[in-house]
C-alpha cells in the first residue's frame, strides 16, 4: 500500500494515523518505509521525530513500536527509513502509521509511505 506528499511544519504535531484495513499476515515480519527530509539537520534525541507503526485488533492496540528517525537523516536530502516489527500472533485487523515532529521546529517532508511484510531474518 503506498501513500504519498505530507509536511510537518510545527513541534509535536503528528500526521493523521495512515490506516490499512488488513486480514491476518502470512509472513513474520511488516514493514512501513517512508522518504522523508528536512532542510536542517535535527541534532538533540528529545527534538528528534517519530515513525510510529501500531497494530490493532478493532480499537485494542496489539502491538506498537517507534524509531527516531532524525539520526538517518541529512540536510536537505531525501532518505528512506523504516520500521520493522514481527507480525503478531493474536489477530489483528489493522496498521496505522503515523509521524511525530517531537520539539523541533524544522519543517519535514514525507513521502512514499509503503507497507510490507516478509519473511527474512
Amino acid at each position: 500500500a503506498k501513500n504519498k506528499g505530507v509536511t510537518i511544519t510545527t513541534p509535536r504535531a503528528l500526521t493523521p494515523g495512515f490506516d490499512i484495513t488488513i486480514a491476518q499476515i502470512d509472513k513474520k515480519w511488516v514493514r512501513a518505509k517512508a522518504d522523508l527530509k528536512r532542510e536542517k539537520q535535527v541534532y538533540g534525541r528529545w527534538s528528534m521525530g517519530k515513525m510510529w507503526m501500531t497494530i490493532f485488533n478493532g480499537d485494542q492496540v496489539v502491538k506498537q513500536g517507534a524509531m527516531r528517525f532524525d539520526r538517518y537523516l541529512q540536510a536537505g536530502k531525501w532518505t528512506s527509513v523504516w520500521i520493522d516489527m514481527t507480525v503478531p500472533k493474536e489477530p489483528f485487523d489493522k496498521i496505522r502509521v503515523h509521524f511525530e515532529n517531537a520539539d523541533s521546529n524544522n519543517q519535514l517532508e514525507i513521502n512514499n509511505l509503503q507497507l510490507e511484510a516478509f519473511d527474512e531474518d
